[in-house]
């Protein structure tokens, strides 16, 4: 059963192990940059997905409701960014993907956040197909070069 933790000091160094596929590389930062880089992001948060106790992924998220949250132009505070989403290659087609898209989903919700979104590099090997079926439907929006996907928040 997939589970999705924050992550600590004993259990952050698990993650570092965790690659995903060679034709995925330059589709997500490997762990270690995102671990890096969410010191320095503000309204970031950062979690474990877990099969059990085997560690399978990672998932971040910045909360653009925070006060050091820096949204760019478009970006509103009623949203939660999905990050980056990272399943290790063995663990891929599993649902461990499906399951941190649901633990984003509960957040969003318990925090009143109107949607999620997230961004995907248009790529034949990107997993653009696996958010539009989760539904996300893509802005029109690029930032950074990738497409920007939009997911409505169901109230509470």
């Amino acid at each position: 059963m997939t589970k999705v933790v924050a992550l600590g000091a004993e259990t952050v160094v698990p993650m570092l192990d965790l690659a995903v596929r060679d034709d995925q590389d330059h589709l997500v930062a490997p762990n270690a940059v995102t671990l890096a880089q969410a010191l320095f992001e503000g309204g970031s948060e950062v979690f474990g997905i877990y099969d059990g106790d085997t560690p399978v992924g990672l998932l971040a998220l910045i909360d653009f409701a925070h006060d050091a949250a820096k949204l760019q132009t478009g970006e509103t505070r009623d949203t939660l960014y999905i990050w980056r989403l990272m399943i290790d290659a063995n663990h891929q087609g599993h649902g461990h993907g499906r399951a941190a898209l649901a633990f984003a989903a509960d957040v969003a919700q318990i925090r009143g956040r109107r949607q999620i979104a997230l961004s995907v590099v248009p790529d034949a090997a990107s997993a653009l197909p696996f958010y539009e079926a989760s539904g996300f439907a893509k802005t029109g929006r690029k930032i950074d070069g990738e497409l920007e996907l939009i997911r409505p928040v169901a109230s509470r």
